[in-house]
């Protein structure tokens, strides 16, 4: 109780901050005849990642499981984004659905994000089988066997690509929710990954951001940005962390190879202390 009555009075002594307007800065033609697909398409960071894509000159194909709320995105984001119905949680039929996907781009497809996720609260002690099983499933098993059958398609066909994981700062944290062992477990798959396939010009990295200010942390635009949890006092938006992913897989980020890319605002990277 009294450490956050300090955080408090710390952040009270800040000039109230408002949510970061993310301009259209000159990206240019970073992402010209890219074209990506986006896992969790439809929520606050998939289509945020896909919107910052087209301002970048690529093409974007929002994956999920429900074709209503894709061919919503899909339609508000205009003529260079569509979409394909998939579940990642379905191994079984992968490789079908990655190879009609290659079929309809004419194989153009260069860019992954993983970005499907499932965050729940439930903690060690108290967490069921049904959950452990949704939130590995597509936090990890999902994005791992989709990243490796569309890699064994690149190598294949002489395909330089980009996989990129969308993970979260509570892989920093001890595992004692499905969700944190889920981004820990992506974190060490995203270093594997890498090693593997950069021989072949494929890039893989990540990035974890913080609590992002979304309906994920059951927010809307009508709430503050401003958190007691975070050195730098406020959330982290879906268009910020859509920025950087343009930054990971356009020609300024090729350098970094099996790199997690924290954007937690300091929180797990350092312990937010009164000064």
């Amino acid at each position: 109780m009294l450490l956050r009555k300090i955080k408090k009075f710390f952040l009270s002594m800040r000039q109230k901050q408002k949510i970061p307007i993310i301009k259209n800065t000159d990206k240019g033609d970073l992402l010209k005849d890219r074209t990506a697909i986006i896992t969790g398409g439809a929520g606050a960071i998939g289509q945020a990642i896909a919107t910052s894509f087209i301002e970048s000159g690529a093409k974007v194909i929002v994956v999920g499981r429900n074709k209503d709320k894709l061919e919503l995105v899909s339609e508000k984001l205009g003529d260079n984004c569509s979409y394909f119905q998939m579940d990642i949680t379905n191994v079984k039929k992968m490789n079908d659905e990655v190879n009609e996907l290659m079929r309809i781009t004419d194989c153009n497809i260069d860019i992954l994000v993983n970005s499907a996720g499932i965050l729940t609260k439930e903690q060690f002690g108290h967490v069921s089988e049904e959950t452990w099983d949704r939130v590995i499933d597509t936090n990890l098993k999902g994005s791992f066997f989709l990243s490796q059958c569309i890699s064994n398609f690149w190598k294949k066909n002489g395909i330089k690509g980009n996989v990129l994981n969308i993970s979260s700062g509570s892989g920093l944290k001890p595992g004692w929710t499905p969700y944190q062992i889920s981004k820990n477990a992506l974190d060490s798959a995203t270093i594997g990954m890498a090693q593997f396939l950069i021989p072949y010009n494929i890039v893989v990295n990540s990035i974890a951001p913080g609590p992002v200010f979304s309906n994920m942390q059951n927010t809307s635009d009508m709430d503050s940005i401003e958190t007691l949890d975070n050195p730098t006092g406020r959330l982290i938006t879906p268009s910020e962390i859509g920025e950087w992913a343009v930054y990971m897989v356009s020609p300024m980020g090729q350098y970094a190879v099996g790199t997690n890319l924290h954007l937690t605002g300091g929180n797990g990277i350092f312990q937010f202390e009164e000064r």
